[in-house]
């Protein structure tokens, strides 16, 4: 007798998002028809014919003029190591962030506190308080760097990377956006950000493969380039964004991530348009649940994300066991060291009637029950 199929209603799309059937198919028939030549010349011309559609189709998605400054990359977090690593930030410089930042960006600025870099973060509570903060940091401290998220991972806040990429500007100071949440999700001009180093996976909001990502690197992060990184397709001695594609892509994945930039730029209005009604759909039906606060402010949210945090006595991470247990429902908790005590509801352009009301059945059956009680445990950061 076959075993019964459990329905999973799957609502982590910001950690990672499902791959569509035609990007899988783009992929694999990138993968057969380089098979069959490998590295011979017809072999070598269709790698790079593969990746040069690969670094148009995201130029475009990107409002950039060309691709000249696109690089291809694993994933979001390796720009974001090289950019960092490039900036060479010295003890007692400062960096500016948010209180909103992924582990992929906290994660080497701790390394730099320990070497006596000073971090900032500001607190992304209101858009004009924010812009403020900032603001008034950069003429007081003059900071060696900016990072900040362009969409927020813990609450879907979009950020208001361009008026923070004109303070940038004002005082030439290197600016890094990272866009893993934004690419795919919300309109991205990285041109009128202003930034250094726009970064971005192709795993979450654009559902393109796993090993998937960019990094857009312009001319005055280049210009002021150490790090001797180089590629084999790479042979100027001119600097390029290109020459952070270090090693052999998989061909695979860049024909797949190709595909799914060219989908994303075809149907992102109704892609966020049904994310949008369904992120309300939720919220509506949520707003009954005792003690769960709504993560939102009254700036521009993001359609995919809704956040709530939690009351102290309902740890995130056992409510977050408690719906995939019990119910089959994947949310993502942030445990800690992560803040708040929240659970992230990401939704996709595909997610189905059936899968919000069991979402919201879920919700409200958890929450009118105590806590586990299991004590901490350690959940993922995606």
């Amino acid at each position: 007798m076959a075993a019964e199929r459990i329905v999973v209603r799957y609502f982590n799309q910001a950690g990672l998002a499902p791959v569509s059937k035609d990007v899988e198919a783009t992929a694999a028939d990138a993968h057969s028809r380089f098979a069959q030549s490998l590295f011979s010349d017809r072999g070598v011309r269709l790698y790079a014919q593969i990746l040069d559609e690969c670094r148009a189709a995201l130029a475009e998605l990107l409002g950039l003029p060309g691709a000249q400054t696109v690089a291809l990359l694993p994933n979001a977090t390796t720009g974001l190591n090289i950019a960092i690593s490039e900036l060479q930030i010295r003890p007692g410089q400062e960096i500016l962030t948010t209180d909103q930042e992924h582990p992929a960006v906290d994660l080497p600025l701790a390394a730099l506190t320990r070497r006596g870099v000073t971090v900032r973060q500001v607190p992304a509570v209101t858009h004009d308080g924010f812009v403020s903060a900032v603001g008034e940091l950069v003429s007081r401290h003059r900071p060696a760097a900016i990072i900040l998220s362009h969409v927020s991972y813990k609450n879907g806040r979009v950020l208001p990377v361009e008026e923070v990429g004109k303070l940038a500007a004002s005082y030439d100071i290197p600016y890094i956006v990272d866009g893993a949440q934004a690419a795919g999700h919300v309109p991205v001009d990285v041109e009128a950000t202003r930034a250094w180093v726009y970064v971005l996976s192709g795993h979450k909001w654009l559902h393109g493969p796993m090993g998937s990502g960019a990094m857009v690197a312009d001319e005055r992060f280049l210009a002021t380039c150490t790090l001797p990184w180089s590629s084999w397709m790479w042979k100027s001695s001119r600097p390029s964004a290109r020459q952070f594609e270090s090693g052999t892509m998989n061909v695979a994945l860049m024909a797949g991530l190709r595909a799914a930039a060219t989908h994303a730029i075809a149907e992102g209005a109704q892609r966020w348009k049904r994310m949008a009604e369904v992120r309300h759909e939720i919220i509506r039906a949520l707003l009954d649940v005792p003690e769960w606060t709504l993560q939102d402010w009254e700036a521009e949210q993001a359609p995919g994300i809704v956040a709530y945090a939690l009351p102290d006595t309902c740890p995130s991470w056992e409510v977050s066991e408690r719906l995939s247990d019990e119910y089959q429902v994947v949310v993502k908790p942030f445990a800690p060291p992560e803040k708040p005590n929240a659970l992230r509801i990401s939704i996709g352009p595909w997610t189905t009637s059936e899968d919000v009301s069991q979402l919201i059945d879920a919700i409200k059956h958890v929450s009118r029950c105590p806590p586990m009680s299991r004590g901490t445990s350690m959940r993922g950061t995606a």
